[in-house]
């Protein structure tokens, strides 16, 4: 993988060297929470970086999001997931307080969070999963993916230009020139046409601790409007929403990692 995009190569090395077959968006979905503070279900979707996406960050998302909102009738209401997308800190090994860990190897190992929302006598969740990842499609491929690439590339280079550097292996002090900004471009098009080839592979039932950590699964709660594990329904934990194993990590003995 490095020595296919450690330097500039043409697609057609790139489409010899690779399987497309695999290559596809990454989605789990979690169970559903209901909600005190609105009449709703909370869901939390994570989209896993695709291994060649390398610089896959969730500015893209919300930059496409306020786009998008701005083209909208006026009055017209964006889906509940807009703009709540983060990058977290996957699961790794054991480590701290809370026995977890933080992958600290690279953007690859990124997951990008969702919070869905269904509400009281809306879409059901996967038609509502179905029309969400429709929209994320689109951001990808409408009006082309090389457009896409530009505007990818882009938003890094001005949010980002110390990872921009660091991924593109210039010297950090470079200024990042237009070639430099042209290379990445063609990278992040065939990535792009790779990953959005064929629908996204989503999993649902996913509990929360295969990709968050305890801090944001205590977020992700208390989002739903509860101030512990008390108050929510009893079947819960043995349906393992929140950890696989059923076990809740005591509420008051959560923290934030440093």
């Amino acid at each position: 993988m490095d020595e296919v995009f450690g330097s500039e190569v043409m697609s057609e090395a790139v489409s010899k060297s690779l399987s497309y077959g695999r290559e596809v968006f990454q989605v789990f979905v979690s169970s559903g929470v209901k909600c005190t503070n609105i009449p709703g279900t909370k869901y939390m979707i994570i989209m896993k970086s695709n291994p060649r996406f390398w610089w896959f960050k969730h500015q893209y998302f919300s930059l496409c999001a306020d786009q998008t909102t701005k083209k909208m009738k006026r009055g017209a209401t964006p889906p509940s997931w807009f703009y709540t997308n983060q990058d977290l800190r996957r699961r790794d090994k054991p480590h701290g307080p809370n026995q977890y860990g933080v992958r600290k190897s690279g953007s690859a190992h990124t997951v990008i969070a969702f919070t869905l929302t269904v509400y009281d006598g809306g879409l059901d969740l996967k038609a509502q999963v179905t029309n969400m990842f429709k929209i994320i499609h689109a951001w990808f491929v409408s009006p082309s993916p090389e457009r896409a690439a530009c505007k990818y590339v882009g938003l890094l280079r001005h949010t980002m230009p110390n990872f921009l550097k660091a991924v593109e292996k210039i010297d950090r002090t470079t200024s990042i020139s237009d070639d430099h900004m042209r290379a990445a471009a063609r990278k992040a098009e065939v990535c792009i046409k790779s990953v959005t080839k064929a629908p996204p592979n989503i999993c649902y039932e996913t509990p929360l601790d295969m990709f968050m950590l305890d801090e944001d699964i205590k977020r992700f709660v208390e989002g739903c409007g509860y101030s512990s594990w008390a108050g929510l329904d009893g079947d819960l934990s043995s349906r393992k929403v929140f950890y696989k194993n059923g076990n809740l990590v005591p509420w008051d003995r959560i923290e934030s990692l440093p």
